[in-house]
């Protein structure tokens, strides 16, 4: 009697059991079902997954139809006596709990609170990236730096928005700001060269030169092939005047990219800045041939045959040059200086005269005008430049 006392109680526990989660099965099959609708707004409007997996809407959708089933189910059961339709209802159970659960552990994993920051941050986080780096490329960086800046907030990890926030930072100037995000990008990746070259540019724009050669060498440690760190690097020695070192650096570049004209025009000016005149104007020959309009490329070499004292090449070059230029009051005077070296001092007044229309500020053409005009015997048209040239604070 005691052991049929026993089954009667079992089977009335088990009997309320089995209502319990007949009732509880809809209410966790609705929850998933308002989930997936949930999920299925928040990926399409912010394309963000709450579960951090693809379909999870249209997933949920289905097992809280499934649940809303097993419940249905499950009471049926539970009310026909049958110990195979129990046996049924428990394996709905442990199935309809493994279902749940997966969801539960998903939305609590994606969310961070098991003590990681969470895929939803992740998520959040490569979304203002993204934006980010479309105002970027728009030229919004102002725009751009707001949304890196949520980026690295959700995740202190995001490498690349700390470069495209430097790479804003840059491109308004702000090149300390620039360099501190740099510095945090090569703390989390040290052998990206281009983290190196673009640093090395924000401490050449100010001025530091010695910390940007120290950035290039490491680009080019890095990879002996990026051209454009040994011309970055040579233009970096050029400013700090260590004109071998530049003309070097210039060399390993040209021989990387040979057809490049501006190259040969900047070891040109430090060929120049050695007084090494002839290298310096087969090199401004070589950036005209690359490129004929290149104005500054006649400008130097004019000036460098004019320091060899050729003053005929020279004044061709200028000829060229304000062809391309034609209101630069520089070309003319040095025009004129070549005519005058030649005795032609009918040809250098009529520089000057054009460089002073452009300027009328330029002391120094007053000054030479006044020199050309006592050589042809001119002497109060001579003294009144040089009264001229002394008002607007020419010294001798």
């Amino acid at each position: 009697m005691q052991r049929g006392g026993r089954g009667i109680n079992i089977n009335v526990t088990t009997t309320r059991l089995m209502r319990i989660l007949a009732t509880l099965f809809p209410i966790l099959g609705w929850l998933l079902i308002i989930f997936g609708f949930i999920d299925f707004g928040v990926s399409w409007g912010f394309h963000v997954d709450l579960t951090g997996w693809p379909f999870s809407a249209f997933a949920a959708g289905i097992s809280g139809s499934v649940l809303l089933g097993f419940g249905r189910q499950i009471e049926k059961d539970s009310q026909s006596g049958s110990s195979l339709k129990l046996i049924r209802s428990y394996l709905f159970v442990f199935v309809g709990f493994i279902i749940f659960g997966f969801f539960g552990w998903s939305i609590v994993n994606a969310s961070g609170l098991l003590g990681d920051h969470g895929l939803y941050a992740d998520q959040f986080a490569n979304q203002y990236y993204t934006s980010g780096t479309e105002h970027l490329d728009q030229k919004r960086y102002s725009q751009a730096i707001e949304d890196l800046n949520e980026a690295i907030r959700l995740d202190p990890q995001h490498v690349n928005a700390y470069y495209n926030r430097g790479n804003a930072y840059r491109k308004l100037g702000l090149y300390e700001l620039a360099i501190l995000d740099f510095d945090a990008y090569i703390r989390l990746d040290p052998n990206d060269t281009s983290a190196y070259f673009t640093r090395a540019y924000a401490f050449d724009e100010l001025d530091q030169h010695d910390r940007a050669i120290e950035d290039y060498t490491e680009a080019i440690r890095l990879d002996p092939q990026y051209a454009n760190a040994y011309y970055n690097r040579g233009r970096a020695y050029r400013k700090r005047g260590l004109y071998e070192q530049a003309i070097l650096d210039f060399d390993a570049y040209i021989r990387l990219d040979p057809d490049d004209a501006s190259a040969y025009f900047t070891r040109a000016y430090a060929y120049g800045e050695l007084d090494q005149y002839d290298r310096a104007i087969e090199d401004y020959s070589e950036a005209i041939r690359l490129d004929p309009q290149h104005v500054n490329a006649y400008y130097n070499k004019g000036n460098a045959y004019r320091k060899l004292g050729l003053y005929e090449l020279a004044i061709l070059d200028f000829d060229a040059y304000i062809r391309l230029d034609p209101d630069d009051a520089s070309a003319y005077f040095k025009r004129a200086y070549a005519f005058d070296e030649l005795g032609q001092h009918d040809r250098a007044i009529e520089d000057l005269d054009e460089a002073i229309r452009i300027d009328p500020t330029y002391a120094v053409a007053y000054n030479n005008r006044g020199v050309a005009y006592q050589s042809l015997g001119e002497r109060e048209l001579a003294e009144r430049d040089f009264a001229k040239a002394k008002e607007l604070g020419y010294e001798p």
